[in-house]
């Protein structure tokens, strides 16, 4: 087995100034029912400077972690803090499903905090 690749890019309601920003792209897998997720894979962008629009992130999870077809990707941006959410920052608060069988790009849209 191998290791299937997830690209795409985070997408932000308007263009936005950073200055030491980070952003984290999650892979959970949500197939039992009434249970908490279990986190697949993650990704960690660091150190995001700039006025951008959108931030592309780019990881890879290994197949055999892979054993159903519901999962879901989330996106957080952080503008302040490494570790936590705070007013301001910007986060995904809709599904956006991911299947193994997925190609192309994903674009996950957040929202401000």
């Amino acid at each position: 087995m191998g290791a299937r690749e997830i690209r795409g890019f985070i997408r932000l309601p308007s263009p936005q100034q950073f200055n030491g920003a980070v952003a984290v792209v999650s892979l959970d897998d949500v197939s039992m029912i009434d249970a908490p997720s279990v986190r697949v894979a993650e990704t960690t962008i660091d150190v995001i400077d700039g006025k951008h629009d959108r931030i592309p992130f780019r990881f890879t999870v290994d197949e055999q972690l892979l054993s159903s077809d519901s999962y879901v990707l989330a996106a957080e941006v952080r503008r302040s803090s490494k570790f936590q959410l705070i007013p301001g920052d910007f986060l995904t608060t809709v599904a956006f499903p991911w299947t193994p069988h997925h190609g192309g790009e994903q674009v996950l849209d957040v929202v401000k905090i």
